[in-house]
């Protein structure tokens, strides 16, 4: 069985990727090198599905920020000693697309976004008009910081 991957994926030859497509119930990791898919997981985790299920609230509360990072966590730990920290890393989603805006984002930049709807959890006044308050873009931006962070990925392509 080959593995699918997404055209738009380009990197030089023998270059090692990674590549997440958050899906609403579930994410698939997908990594190789060049055009060559070589290993495929699928985590329990997505923009609808962080733990005990979607976030309730826009913005998520505190508690539902620190239940989701801990289950995360479980979910990404695993692919850490699997996945090269080296690799380009992709993420491909609907959701990504519209709350990211940008081709590429560094860790940083996603760790201020995550800060910032960390405060907005603890009762920081927010706009309604911000995309990341709601909750599939709050889930995938703490999927993509939780990754990012704990598989060593400085930034992340989004196809």
């Amino acid at each position: 069985m080959s593995i699918s991957i997404p055209d738009s994926l380009k990197t030089p030859p023998d270059a090692p990727w990674v590549w997440m497509e958050l899906g609403t119930d579930q994410t698939r990791v997908v990594c190789g090198t060049a055009d060559r898919a070589a290993n495929e997981w699928v985590l329990p985790i997505g923009t609808q599905q962080v733990g005990a299920g979607p976030f309730r609230a826009a913005p998520p509360s505190a508690m539902e920020l620190e239940s989701a990072i801990a289950d995360v966590e479980d979910a990404v730990m695993p692919l850490a000693k699997l996945l090269s920290a080296g690799a380009a890393f992709f993420v491909s989603s609907v959701v990504a697309r519209i709350a990211l805006a940008g081709d590429a984002l560094t860790l940083a930049q996603i760790e201020d976004r995550f800060n910032t709807l960390a405060a907005y959890s603890q009762g920081r006044p927010y706009s309604s008009d911000d995309p990341s308050i709601q909750p599939e873009a709050a889930a995938l931006l703490l999927i993509l910081r939780e990754a990012m962070h704990h598989l060593g990925y400085g930034s992340v392509q989004i196809l």
